[in-house]
């Protein structure tokens, strides 16, 4: 992905778009310095909400690894 760009989201492959999200940007960090912060862009509580969600769908995870970040803005398709 790449800042700029811009995306259809589906809840389907080959389902009919209901948003249009247009890359903000990108980063990585270690998955240890997510932020409180962080975790309510997220829609999180705060961070150990966010922490116990991600290690809940990927498995126990160093603090140290790193994962890819994307911010976006949505706008609904009509």
């Amino acid at each position: 992905m790449i800042p700029g760009s811009s995306h259809q989201a589906r809840t389907r492959l080959f389902g009919e778009p209901f948003a249009i999200l247009e890359v903000i940007r990108v980063w990585q960090e270690a998955i240890g310095e997510v932020s409180d912060e962080d975790a309510g862009a997220e829609g999180y509580s705060g961070r150990d909400d966010f922490l116990a969600a991600f290690t809940r769908i990927n498995g126990d995870v160093s603090p140290d690894e790193v994962v890819w970040c994307v911010e976006f803005t949505a706008t609904a398709v009509d």
